[in-house]
């Protein structure tokens, strides 16, 4: 791979020069061929232009896309596991009677909340700053 890599580094580096406005529509042309062949379904594609607009509008808005991909990923997978606890135990309350279990979303909520409550008071006090700016004179 590295042999193969060394070779195509100058046609890498040309794919860079590429104006953007060329190179975006082609990066999601490939990606929808790309979805579409794996199951051969147009939901695949809409969804995957759906979520990568929304990407977008998050981004512009500033919001972190970190947390909204590892739940996408992570989704199917926490809800599998979910399931299979559901039919081993019977229903949801008896995994809580377990105390490991218990004490583990105890502590999740321990920390989880806390987190909140400072995030929710930090946004509070940057929107309180901002109305209190005043303009100076050269905005003016």
């Amino acid at each position: 791979m590295l042999v193969i890599e060394s070779i195509a580094i100058k046609g890498f580096v040309k794919i860079l020069s590429i104006p953007k406005h060329l190179l975006y529509p082609l990066i999601i042309v490939f990606c929808v061929v790309g979805v579409s062949s794996v199951n051969n379904r147009s939901f695949d594609a809409w969804s995957m232009l759906f979520f990568g607009i929304l990407a977008l509008i998050l981004e512009k808005n500033k919001y972190p896309l970190g947390p909204l991909i590892l739940g996408f990923i992570l989704g199917s997978i926490i809800e599998l596991n979910y399931r299979r606890s559901i039919m081993s135990f019977g229903s949801f309350g008896n995994t809580l009677t377990d105390s490991f279990r218990s004490g583990t979303v105890f502590l999740i909520l321990a920390v989880v909340i806390p987190a909140l409550n400072m995030y929710m008071n930090h946004r509070a006090k940057q929107k309180h700053v901002k109305k209190m700016e005043m303009p100076t004179i050269e905005e003016q």
